[in-house]
């Protein structure tokens, strides 16, 4: 199951840096923070209609204060 969350880690980081650049370096960062594997999906799927690098922020870090990390 470990592989499948860093797995899915690496590709909400490849999805912030393609769609966000070099500039969402600091959200990227607390991603691996994230390692429940439904929050993974929900963030994802989040992500995919965040039209600002503010929205994906606030989206990861919602996720990390609702959490128990």
């Amino acid at each position: 199951m470990e592989g499948k969350i860093e797995a899915k880690q690496e590709v909400i980081c490849k999805y912030l840096a393609r769609r966000f650049g070099a500039d969402s370096a600091s959200v990227q960062e607390k991603v691996p923070q994230l390692t429940d594997m439904d929050v993974l999906d929900r963030v994802l799927e989040q992500l995919f209609a965040a039209n600002t690098l503010e929205e994906a922020r606030n989206i990861i870090w919602e996720e990390l204060s609702q959490s128990s990390y």
